[in-house]
């Protein structure tokens, strides 16, 4: 069988390579000129989110190493009433741990919404207990309170936290 020259190889070789830069070229113009605006808000998407972390505040003391203001972990329980199948059951399980109405847990339960605050400032110890029961449309969500334990002691310096932002209690 007679074999192809090398010239002819050679020009196959180079036609082949021209093809292969030639569709290489044409896909990566496809991308960054013509998707270029999908791909990039995609890639914001993925790579990209804020999430909003509330850090815990630190500790005031005076001078004799006192605290007069500090930070103490609570959780807040919330649900989607709406996503819940067996109303009944979740508000009799959470009301017995958390020490709560069922009644009242129950009526939180009952409407079609999709968030319903079923208790704040809870602690840890209760929300940790609630959510080994892994109640489904249940979630938890870590807070930190402020607490003052000589209330009016140096109130005019470190000032309170208002509700928006941290419940004020008391020792």
């Amino acid at each position: 069988p007679p074999q192809p020259s090398p010239g002819r190889r050679l020009v196959l070789i180079q036609a082949i390579l021209a093809l292969a830069m030639l569709v290489l070229g044409g896909r990566s113009v496809e991308l960054q000129v013509f998707k270029s605006r999908e791909l990039s808000q995609k890639a914001k998407q993925d790579y990209s989110r804020q999430v909003d972390i509330q850090g815990e505040r630190g500790e005031i003391l005076d001078r004799g190493m006192n605290r007069l203001a500090a930070s103490t972990r609570v959780v807040s329980i919330i649900a989607c009433p709406a996503r819940i199948k067996d109303k009944a059951g979740t508000a009799e399980k959470l009301s017995g741990i958390l020490g709560l109405d069922p009644k009242n847990v129950q009526k939180i339960l009952s409407s079609d919404r999709m968030f319903a605050w079923v208790a704040k400032n809870v602690a840890p110890e209760k929300a940790d207990r609630a959510k080994a029961l892994k109640l489904p449309h249940i979630a938890f969500r870590d807070r930190f309170r402020r607490v003052y334990p000589n209330l009016e002691s140096a109130a005019q310096v470190i000032g309170f936290t208002d509700a928006a932002t941290s419940s004020v209690k008391k020792g």
